[in-house]
Protein backbone atom coordinates (compact mmCIF):
# COMPACT_ATOMS: atom_id res chain seq x y z
CA UNK A 1 0.00 0.00 0.00
CA UNK A 2 1.40 3.45 -1.07
CA UNK A 3 1.51 6.05 1.77
CA UNK A 4 -0.43 9.08 1.21
CA UNK A 5 1.44 11.84 1.19
CA UNK A 6 0.82 15.23 3.38
CA UNK A 7 -1.36 16.66 0.65
CA UNK A 8 -2.98 14.22 -0.18
CA UNK A 9 -3.90 13.37 3.77
CA UNK A 10 -4.45 17.31 4.34
CA UNK A 11 -7.27 17.23 1.68
CA UNK A 12 -8.56 14.29 2.83
CA UNK A 13 -9.04 16.31 5.90
CA UNK A 14 -10.59 19.18 3.88
CA UNK A 15 -13.22 16.45 3.11
CA UNK A 16 -13.80 15.47 7.03
CA UNK A 17 -11.42 12.45 6.95
CA UNK A 18 -10.67 13.01 11.19
CA UNK A 19 -8.47 9.31 10.42
CA UNK A 20 -6.51 11.65 7.72
CA UNK A 21 -6.06 14.20 10.53
CA UNK A 22 -4.52 11.83 13.14
CA UNK A 23 -1.93 10.57 10.42
CA UNK A 24 -0.90 14.08 10.04
CA UNK A 25 -0.71 14.65 13.73
CA UNK A 26 1.27 11.38 14.39
CA UNK A 27 3.59 12.29 11.59
CA UNK A 28 4.28 15.75 12.98
CA UNK A 29 3.67 16.12 16.64
CA UNK A 30 6.84 15.65 17.86
CA UNK A 31 8.87 17.88 15.28
CA UNK A 32 6.48 20.85 15.66
CA UNK A 33 7.11 20.58 19.34
CA UNK A 34 10.69 20.39 19.30
CA UNK A 35 10.56 23.69 16.98
CA UNK A 36 8.72 25.18 19.46
CA UNK A 37 10.43 24.16 22.33
CA UNK A 38 13.62 25.53 21.25
CA UNK A 39 12.60 28.98 20.44
CA UNK A 40 10.40 29.14 23.84
CA UNK A 41 12.43 27.35 25.79
CA UNK A 42 9.41 26.40 27.89
CA UNK A 43 8.18 23.08 27.77
CA UNK A 44 4.64 23.29 28.72
CA UNK A 45 4.01 26.38 26.11
CA UNK A 46 5.69 24.60 23.63
CA UNK A 47 2.93 21.70 24.25
CA UNK A 48 -0.06 23.94 24.69
CA UNK A 49 1.15 26.07 21.47
CA UNK A 50 2.01 22.69 19.45
CA UNK A 51 -1.90 21.82 20.14
CA UNK A 52 -2.39 25.57 19.37
CA UNK A 53 -0.70 24.91 15.57
CA UNK A 54 -3.01 21.70 15.18
CA UNK A 55 -6.18 23.37 15.95
CA UNK A 56 -5.33 26.41 14.03
CA UNK A 57 -4.67 23.50 11.00
CA UNK A 58 -8.06 21.74 11.63
CA UNK A 59 -9.83 25.50 11.71
CA UNK A 60 -8.59 25.90 8.40
CA UNK A 61 -9.08 22.88 6.77
CA UNK A 62 -11.99 23.90 4.71
CA UNK A 63 -10.11 26.28 2.89
CA UNK A 64 -6.90 24.16 2.77
CA UNK A 65 -5.37 24.93 -0.94
CA UNK A 66 -2.23 22.81 -1.84
CA UNK A 67 0.00 25.78 -2.91
CA UNK A 68 3.09 24.16 -0.98
CA UNK A 69 4.38 21.88 1.12
CA UNK A 70 2.07 20.88 3.75
CA UNK A 71 4.71 21.08 6.10
CA UNK A 72 5.83 24.47 5.03
CA UNK A 73 2.26 25.81 5.86
CA UNK A 74 1.82 24.22 9.23
CA UNK A 75 5.47 25.77 10.55
CA UNK A 76 4.63 28.29 9.34
CA UNK A 77 1.50 28.58 11.42
CA UNK A 78 3.71 27.15 14.55
CA UNK A 79 6.38 29.75 14.01
CA UNK A 80 3.89 32.76 13.83
CA UNK A 81 2.73 31.39 17.11
CA UNK A 82 6.10 31.51 18.69
CA UNK A 83 6.50 34.93 17.51
CA UNK A 84 3.29 36.32 18.77
CA UNK A 85 3.80 34.00 22.39
CA UNK A 86 6.97 36.06 22.33
CA UNK A 87 5.90 39.19 21.85
CA UNK A 88 2.65 38.66 24.22
CA UNK A 89 5.07 37.14 27.25
CA UNK A 90 7.28 39.93 29.45
CA UNK A 91 10.49 37.88 29.16
CA UNK A 92 12.66 38.85 31.28
CA UNK A 93 15.75 40.15 29.33
CA UNK A 94 19.52 38.77 30.48
CA UNK A 95 22.64 40.50 31.18
CA UNK A 96 24.65 37.66 29.61
CA UNK A 97 24.57 34.22 27.90
CA UNK A 98 26.08 32.50 30.77
CA UNK A 99 23.23 33.73 33.15
CA UNK A 100 20.77 32.20 30.23
CA UNK A 101 22.83 29.00 30.40
CA UNK A 102 22.68 28.61 34.03
CA UNK A 103 19.04 27.95 33.58
CA UNK A 104 17.59 24.07 34.44
CA UNK A 105 16.45 23.04 31.14
CA UNK A 106 14.75 19.22 30.39
CA UNK A 107 17.17 16.86 28.78
CA UNK A 108 17.23 13.89 27.00
CA UNK A 109 18.18 10.86 29.51
CA UNK A 110 21.23 8.96 28.12
CA UNK A 111 22.80 5.75 28.81
CA UNK A 112 25.32 6.70 31.60
CA UNK A 113 27.13 3.84 31.71
CA UNK A 114 28.54 5.07 28.09
CA UNK A 115 29.63 8.18 28.48
CA UNK A 116 32.67 9.39 30.11
CA UNK A 117 31.51 12.02 33.08
CA UNK A 118 33.62 14.73 32.23
CA UNK A 119 32.73 14.64 28.38
CA UNK A 120 29.49 14.69 29.37
CA UNK A 121 29.79 17.43 31.78
CA UNK A 122 31.28 19.39 29.24
CA UNK A 123 29.01 18.55 26.41
CA UNK A 124 26.06 19.16 28.60
CA UNK A 125 27.49 22.77 29.35
CA UNK A 126 27.91 23.56 25.92
CA UNK A 127 24.71 22.66 24.43
CA UNK A 128 23.30 25.02 26.81
CA UNK A 129 25.71 27.51 26.10
CA UNK A 130 24.25 27.45 22.71
CA UNK A 131 20.55 27.35 23.60
CA UNK A 132 21.12 30.56 25.73
CA UNK A 133 23.01 32.19 22.36
CA UNK A 134 20.32 31.10 20.25
CA UNK A 135 17.71 32.82 22.56
CA UNK A 136 19.62 36.00 22.37
CA UNK A 137 19.08 36.43 18.75
CA UNK A 138 16.15 38.48 17.27
CA UNK A 139 12.71 36.75 17.07
CA UNK A 140 12.85 35.80 13.03
CA UNK A 141 16.87 35.15 13.40
CA UNK A 142 16.25 32.24 15.95
CA UNK A 143 13.64 31.15 14.29
CA UNK A 144 15.34 30.72 10.99
CA UNK A 145 18.17 28.66 12.62
CA UNK A 146 15.84 26.49 14.68
CA UNK A 147 14.55 25.86 11.07
CA UNK A 148 18.01 25.72 9.43
CA UNK A 149 20.02 23.65 11.55
CA UNK A 150 17.51 21.54 13.68
CA UNK A 151 14.67 21.07 11.43
CA UNK A 152 17.01 20.85 8.25
CA UNK A 153 14.78 23.21 6.41
CA UNK A 154 16.35 24.47 2.94
CA UNK A 155 16.30 28.60 2.25
CA UNK A 156 13.46 28.17 -0.18
CA UNK A 157 11.16 26.40 2.83
CA UNK A 158 12.43 28.88 5.55
CA UNK A 159 11.30 31.83 3.17
CA UNK A 160 7.81 30.19 2.84
CA UNK A 161 7.53 29.20 6.65
CA UNK A 162 8.94 32.92 7.43
CA UNK A 163 6.73 35.10 4.41
CA UNK A 164 10.52 36.69 3.18
CA UNK A 165 12.26 36.39 0.39
CA UNK A 166 15.41 33.52 0.08
CA UNK A 167 17.67 36.59 -0.30
CA UNK A 168 16.39 38.18 3.12
CA UNK A 169 16.64 34.66 4.72
CA UNK A 170 20.16 34.15 3.77
CA UNK A 171 21.39 37.57 4.34
CA UNK A 172 19.32 37.25 8.27
CA UNK A 173 20.61 33.14 8.70
CA UNK A 174 24.28 34.68 7.80
CA UNK A 175 23.79 37.83 10.45
CA UNK A 176 22.72 35.19 12.60
CA UNK A 177 25.84 32.53 12.28
CA UNK A 178 27.61 35.44 12.80
CA UNK A 179 26.40 36.94 16.13
CA UNK A 180 26.76 32.82 17.31
CA UNK A 181 30.20 33.09 16.23
CA UNK A 182 31.30 35.86 18.24
CA UNK A 183 29.32 35.10 21.54
CA UNK A 184 30.16 31.36 21.69
CA UNK A 185 34.15 32.42 20.98
CA UNK A 186 34.62 34.10 24.57
CA UNK A 187 33.19 30.49 25.65
CA UNK A 188 35.69 28.69 23.53
CA UNK A 189 38.33 30.98 24.44
CA UNK A 190 37.85 30.60 28.26
CA UNK A 191 37.89 26.81 28.26
CA UNK A 192 40.29 26.34 26.18
CA UNK A 193 42.51 27.50 29.02
CA UNK A 194 41.48 24.70 31.25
Amino acid sequence: MVTPTDEELMLLVKHGDRAAFNTLMDRYERPVLNVIYRYLQDYNAAQDLMQETFLRIYKARERYEVRSKFSTWMFQIAVNLCLNERRSRSYRSHDSIEAMAAQPVPRELKDMRTLDPGESSRKAEMAAIVRAAVASLSEEERAMVILAKWEEKSYEEIAQIMGCSIDAVKSRLYRAKKILREKLKQWVTEHERT
